[in-house]
């Protein structure tokens, strides 16, 4: 197995050059395992001041699969659980770059071939698609890394099958959950959420409103969740500091969550906590804590969120979130934008204090213990796999509203992609996450 993934790896260094393994051994010592499809790797450096741009794997496509091209498709699970997935053919769309999972399937011959990322713990990972081959990249942001420690690269999974692409999807996911200690046992959540009625414009007297209908109109222990979305709080989406509106809630947002709890359900809040917008009453008080670059837009900058001051304001947000509002359900979007640029760039930040996604997921760790391992968190607008053994659930597909514009698609082209992607991804439900199709 050593012999087999060494000759398909490269050690990309800052200065351009890409060595295997074997020609690096004064630098680095590797060590690969797979079990039952599962591959890790480790790449331990044996001196100081060394450093990597990326690791890169190459898996080549199975000849059978191949063999008859123009009837081969690949699915694409995409890279953020807000995005489509899709299903292209093969020919004309060889080469394409894939962030979570990836499986090709010949109509003709009825072969499958999987390729998935099984972990999101430190390093960003992708596969670069091309024509017969795969290319697995660790991307390790040309950062020193420290002698002697065992960089474990994010583990995979490479399979192949017959007809059936279903067996090895649940596979996949059982694999995820094994690699992350994921166990999404909580009960479902079944309720009303404010977005699609109201979008920001919500207020006291319609969540109680919405509250009383749910507890009125559906069976004992049947509705069990009224969430508020965006608008709730002040200063906008980013806004840093998560402060309610009170002329929306004169009674304040305490009381709207006892009165929802009053009738028997959770009370949910909407937060955006990894970005800062510079228009923001709070930004003056908060911008030591912020990146310069905006990622979302050209007002919206990513926290610095591997700083302890950061992490220390985060942890207070939602402590204050569960102990004073008794909000046990939170929505936390956005996410994506605080590594990855949506403005035109499409690159991706750089933190200071660490790899990105192993400061992404280290945030994500803050929140989940300040609230405690019995509320529930859902992923929103974020990469697939950071959550996992985390988060509780997962939007799966876009918003079934994207709001009165003439440029977005129509109501009905939504609505079959969003259905179409649910569908794709229901290998993630109660293995992964519990599924959250909006």
């Amino acid at each position: 197995m050593t012999e087999q993934i060494g000759a398909a790896l490269r050690l990309l260094y800052p200065d351009g050059r890409a060595v295997t393994p074997d020609s690096a051994t004064d630098d680095f010592s590797l060590k690969s395992l797979c079990e039952d499809n599962v591959y890790s790797l480790t790449l331990t450096p044996r001196r100081a001041g060394l450093a990597l741009a990326a690791v890169e794997y190459d898996i080549p496509l199975p000849h059978v699969l191949t063999d008859v091209p123009e009837e081969l498709y690949i699915y694409d699970d995409s890279a953020h659980t807000n995005d489509f997935t899709s299903v292209v053919p093969y020919v004309g769309n060889e080469t394409r770059t894939v962030y979570n999972l990836a499986v090709y399937k010949n109509l003709r011959t009825r072969k499958v071939f999987l390729c998935g990322l099984l972990t999101a713990h430190r390093f960003l990972a992708m596969f670069n698609l091309h024509d017969g081959l795969v290319t697995l990249r660790f991307d390790l942001e040309e950062r020193e890394l420290h002698a002697g420690e065992a960089y474990l690269l994010e583990r995979f999974m490479i399979a192949e099958g017959t007809d059936n692409e279903n067996v090895l999807l649940e596979a996949y996911g059982d694999a995820v959950a094994a690699c992350n200690g994921a166990r999404p046992d909580k009960p479902l959540p079944v309720g009303w959420c404010s977005w699609s009625c109201y979008y920001g414009n919500v207020n006291e007297e319609k969540i109680r409103r919405a509250a009383d209908g749910q507890a009125t109109y559906t069976r004992a222990g049947e509705s069990n969740l009224i969430q508020i979305d965006d608008g709730w709080q002040r200063c906008g989406s980013f806004c840093g500091k998560w402060v309610p509106d009170d002329t929306k809630f004169p009674s304040g947002l305490e009381a709207t969550g006892q009165y929802v709890r009053d009738r028997g359900m959770t009370f949910g809040l909407w937060l955006a906590p990894w970005l800062l917008d510079d228009k923001s009453d709070y930004y003056g008080e908060l911008k030591h804590l912020a990146r310069e670059e905006a990622t979302l837009g050209e007002h919206y900058h990513p926290f610095e969120l591997g700083d302890p001051r950061y992490l220390a304001h985060l942890s207070a947000t939602f402590r204050e979130m569960t102990e004073r509002y008794g909000a046990r359900y939170f929505k936390l979007d956005f996410l994506a934008a605080a590594i990855r640029f949506f403005n035109g760039r499409g690159d991706f930040i750089r933190f200071r204090d660490g790899f990105r996604v192993e400061v992404l997921r280290g945030a994500l760790q803050t929140i989940r213990d300040a609230v405690g391992p019995d509320a529930f968190l859902l992923l929103c607008g974020a990469p697939t796999l950071i959550g996992a053994g985390i988060t509780d659930g997962s939007r799966t597909s876009a918003d079934i509203i994207w709001g009165r514009n003439k440029n977005n698609p129509s109501y009905w082209e939504i609505m079959k992609n969003c259905l179409t992607t649910v569908t794709r991804r229901y290998f993630y439900h109660r293995r992964v996450y519990i599924n959250d199709p909006d």
